[in-house]
Formats: structure tokens, C-alpha cells, sequence
């Protein structure tokens, strides 16, 4: 059968060099390494680890170069002598305003090309503010959230302007000291933001951080004026920060959801005998090519059936030696595949809500696959692939016994959805799986998020008041109220 769209690996390791003849490395997505990075003044950098890469614009590495450790950025696009007076002049700009950021050591060009490179010191001991922000306590999570927020009001204040403020461009050091890194993303605004400039770029930062680590508006908004001055009064400007807390988390919301149905560094797309294909990066093609011809794409004896109707088929099997659930939405005729066409694909809506919710910090089974059947215009039958999640379902808290922290983490879970703007649309107890690694929901293909506020706050209402419904017991039913109220009150952005 195979594959065919799938890019194959062309990077084999030189048993006599380091180099990778025909820069090839620039152009494509699967490597081996180390490799070398020859320079046009002589001198070679040893890539030991791909950080990231974007074929034909931008390759980011740890290297090595006479036993010293840097990173390295190379632009093998046209734009890359732009990039790299970016590079250049941001760099310059932090160091200006007194902002910590790694030292640029050397600019240069890959020999026997034009792409620029640039190197900067590299921080071993220094950790990516995203990892850090996914352990740890709730209370040291947001302690971190607040200095980077402080952080960020020191930059508006120098007049910095930063393109892109997400965690992953700020780092913490052993010290506890943050790092800016990406200093391509800075521009240099010469004097000091103004507050309509300001409250975009903390809008823009808050809406990647997930919303259960979130400090409350108050609190962000204190720690931020704080820096820039008496003359900064948080009060003034909380409606204008949650207004664009709003909007960055809704272009995040459809960023996301269009970068799943890409080939990207995440995601990779293809076909599989007439099925379109969209996997992470991670599963394995050759195992997903022998999966679908081995019969995968029906319950095949041995299989749990979880559910049987006439519009979906949901089934647990394995996926080589992971255990998976496979969901099946299938076409009943041609007017329900021409029905499901305008209304959009329910599998497609799944795919993309499980992946925002996971960027977001919602704990929900891992989405591995995508596969679609496609008649012309139409949409055929579909197969969302996913990991599968342990625990008893929530439903049975009535039955067979709960506990305090069980609502409690239940009512933050259903909290953090409203929290985001987000109406999941089908909020009954078995929808929720409450195990070992706490509470996960299931079941996305109504989740959305309108785009007015009016919507949003009557689809949030109306989740809430579903929910609360499943409990039959009165204690429990008082029980997810209070737990509601008290998370309402810790969540109100």
C-alpha cells in the first residue's frame, strides 16, 4: 500500500565526514545527526541537536565549535540577510535596555552558499519556561507567570516590542533569573510603549499560558504596573486587557486548529489508497501503513466495542503496542455525507478541539491520526485515532462512592472550558474520566468557541447547568455547586 504526500528520510550519517553533502538538511524535515555546517571563513559547526526546523526558512540547533556549545540559526530562504539584521538589531536592542538574553557571538555564511547564520551563547543550565510550567505547584506555577509578566513590563518600559511572547522564548536559569531568547522577535520602539501597545502584548502572553496556572487579572495587572510606575493604574486598564486576552486566545484557538491539518514540524499529511491521512509526526508511517491494511479501520475480533449506533462506532484495540481508540463516524447515504459536508466534519472539529485543549493544559487522550474518505466534494466515512485514557467514568460517583477532590478537580475541569471561552456541547458524566492522572475529558466533537460573547457566555451557561444535571444525589449535586463557585472565583478571566 504505503504512502504517498509522506516525505522520506534523505540524511544519512557520512561514515568519513560530518558534512552532509548537498545541504540537504536545509530542505528537509528528517535528519540524522550530528552533521557538519561548513562556514564560508573555513571554520565548521558541529549541529548536535535539531531544535527547529522549518524546511527552506529556518533551521535552529545546538552546536558545538572548538568544544564550545552555542546556538546556531541558519536561513536558507530569501529573506535570510533580513532575518539576520533582525537578529542583529534585537540583540543590540535587549542589551540596551538592560534585559537578560544570550550574548550573539558571531554572524557568518554556510560555504558554498548565501544563507546567513548567526550564533549565540548557549544557556545548559537554563530551562524552557513552558517545561517548567507543566510541573510544579500551583502557587510556584503562577509565581512564575507574574515574572515573566515583570519581565515583560521592564521591556515595554525600555520600549521593547516583542513579535512573538510565548514560554517557550523564556528561559530560567539555575538562579531563577528569566532569559529573552528569539531575539529576531524584538523591535526597538525607542521610547516607551503606551498602554493600548502594552495591554496587546500582555493579552497576547497570558492567552498561551493555560488557564489553570492563569493569576487572576488583578494580580497580572498589579505585578505589571508596578514596573512601569505610579502613573499605571490597574483598574484603568483591566477591561482593555481582558478584551485582548479575548482575541488572542480565539486567533490562537484557529491557529492551532488550522497548523493540525498541515504538514508542519507537529503534524504530517498523506494518502493511504484513496484515505487522506493527517498523523503526528511521532507515530510511526510504516506502522499506520500496516495498521490500515491490516484491517484497522473496523473492529476486528477481540476488539472491546465501546459504542455501536448507526453515526459513529467507537472501539478499543491496539496501534502496534500502544492501546488506542479508534472512532469511526460513519455515512449513512449520500444526502447524510452531502449534511455532514455543510455542516462541517465532526471528526475534523475533534481532531483540531483535542489539540487545542491540550496546548491549553485540558487534559484530554493524545489525537495520533486522522483519517478521512473523501467522495469528490463529499466526506465519506472517518477515523479519529486517539490514545487511550484510564479511569472509571464520572458517572458512576453516584454510584459507587466520591470524594472531595474528585469535585473539585471535576468542577476546575469544567471551569477552565468556560474559563476559555470554550462550549463543549455534550456535558454528561460519561464524558469525563476521572483516573490516575486526574480528570480527562472525552467526546469533542461539539466543542467550539463562538465568536461573540453573547454566545460564549449562553453556550458556558448552558454546559454548567447540563452538567450539574447528571448528579441525582442532592449531597453530590451541592457539592459540584460549591466546587463550581469556588473555581468561578479563582477563574474569572
Amino acid at each position: 500500500m504505503g504512502f504517498k504526500g509522506f516525505p522520506k528520510a534523505t540524511i544519512r550519517k557520512s561514515p568519513d565526514s560530518r558534512t552532509m553533502g548537498g545541504f540537504s538538511w536545509a530542505r528537509e524535515r528528517d535528519h540524522t545527526v550530528p552533521f557538519g555546517i561548513p562556514l564560508e571563513r573555513g571554520e565548521e559547526v558541529l549541529c548536535r541537536e535539531l531544535l527547529r526546523l522549518l524546511p527552506g526558512r529556518r533551521i535552529v540547533c545546538r552546536a558545538e565549535q572548538d568544544g564550545r556549545s552555542m546556538l546556531v540559526k541558519v536561513f536558507p530562504g530569501g529573506h535570510g540577510r533580513k532575518e539576520v539584521r533582525r537578529e542583529r538589531a534585537g540583540a543590540a536592542a535587549l542589551r540596551r535596555a538592560g534585559v537578560l538574553s544570550p550574548e550573539l557571538l558571531f554572524e557568518g555564511v554556510v560555504a558554498g552558499t548565501d544563507w546567513p547564520l548567526v550564533a549565540y551563547e548557549y544557556l545548559p543550565e537554563a530551562g524552557s519556561l513552558r517545561r517548567l510550567l507543566d510541573s510544579g505547584t500551583l502557587r510556584g506555577r503562577q509565581d512564575l507567570v507574574l515574572e515573566v509578566v515583570r519581565l515583560i513590563a521592564f521591556q515595554h518600559a525600555g520600549g521593547l516590542w516583542q513579535q512573538d511572547p510565548h514560554p517557550d522564548n523564556f528561559l530560567l536559569d539555575g538562579d531563577g533569573r528569566v532569559w529573552s531568547i528569539d531575539a529576531g522577535g524584538y523591535r526597538d520602539r525607542k521610547r516607551p510603549l503606551g498602554r493600548r501597545a502594552s495591554m496587546d502584548r500582555l493579552g497576547l502572553l497570558v492567552a498561551q499560558f493555560p488557564a489553570v496556572i492563569r493569576p487572576t487579572p488583578e494580580t497580572i495587572l498589579r505585578a505589571y504596573c508596578e514596573v512601569r510606575g505610579a502613573s499605571w493604574d490597574p483598574l484603568r486598564l483591566e477591561r482593555r486587557f481582558e478584551r485582548a486576552v479575548t482575541r488572542w486566545t480565539r486567533w490562537r484557538f484557529i491557529k492551532y486548529g488550522r497548523k493540525s491539518l498541515r504538514d508542519c514540524s507537529e503534524f504530517e499529511t498523506g494518502r493511504i489508497s484513496g484515505f487522506h491521512v493527517i498523523k503526528r509526526r511521532e507515530l510511526e508511517r510504516e506502522l499506520l501503513d500496516a495498521w490500515v491494511s491490516g484491517g484497522g479501520l473496523s473492529p476486528e475480533p477481540g476488539c472491546r466495542v465501546l459504542k455501536e449506533g448507526n453515526s459513529q462506532t467507537v472501539w478499543s484495540t491496539r496501534l502496534g503496542e500502544t492501546p488506542v481508540v479508534v472512532k469511526r463516524y460513519n455515512t449513512k447515504g449520500r444526502w447524510h455525507a452531502l449534511r455532514r459536508t455543510m455542516a462541517g466534519d465532526r471528526a475534523e472539529r475533534a481532531w483540531k478541539a483535542a489539540h487545542w485543549l491540550r496546548a491549553c493544559g485540558i487534559p484530554t487522550p493524545m489525537p495520533l491520526a486522522l483519517i478521512r474518505e473523501k467522495r469528490g466534494l463529499l466526506v465519506g466515512e472517518a477515523w479519529l485515532v486517539t490514545g487511550r485514557a484510564s479511569g472509571r467514568s464520572a458517572y458512576l460517583l453516584d454510584e459507587e462512592g466520591w470524594s472531595r477532590e474528585q469535585v473539585e478537580e471535576l468542577a476546575r475541569m469544567v471551569v477552565q472550558l468556560g474559563a476559555l471561552g470554550l462550549v463543549h456541547g455534550d456535558m454528561k458524566a460519561s464524558n469525563f474520566l476521572i483516573g490516575e492522572e486526574g480528570v480527562q475529558v472525552i467526546d469533542l466533537d461539539s466543542l467550539s468557541r463562538p465568536r461573540w460573547r453573547w454566545l460564549r457566555e449562553r453556550g458556558v451557561r448552558a454546559d454548567r447547568e447540563r452538567f450539574l444535571r447528571n448528579w441525582k444525589d442532592p449531597e453530590l449535586r451541592a457539592a459540584f455547586e460549591a466546587a463550581l463557585a469556588e473555581a468561578e472565583a479563582a477563574f474569572r478571566l
